[in-house]
């Protein structure tokens, strides 16, 4: 399976090269999280390919409220955790299914 690694920096990589500015062909691969990846890390990941700032209305917040909390450690009220969830539809029913 296709698989891409998520960086704490903000990197995302593919067989241990870089993805290029136009990740969103890999948006169906296999996510892994790289060593100490964290919620500062996706956001990292927004600012270096900020085509994925288009995927979501709520990014710009996100973005000011990440970009507003000090280098270390620090807690943004509404933001507990990260979830990642991938939504696969069926299309072409009835007739030609397709995924």
């Amino acid at each position: 399976m296709n698989t891409v690694i998520l960086k704490s920096d903000g990197e995302l990589q593919r067989d241990g090269v870089s993805v290029p500015a136009d990740p969103l062909r890999y948006l169906g691969y296999k996510v892994e999280l790289g060593q100490g990846y964290t919620l500062r890390s996706f956001f990292r990941m927004i600012e270096r390919y900020p085509v994925f700032a288009q995927l979501n209305a709520f990014f710009p917040e996100c973005m000011q409220l990440y970009q507003a909390c000090p280098d270390g450690e620090c807690l943004a009220p509404g933001m507990g955790q990260l979830e990642l969830y991938k939504t696969v539809e069926m299309m072409g029913f009835p007739g030609e299914p397709r995924l």
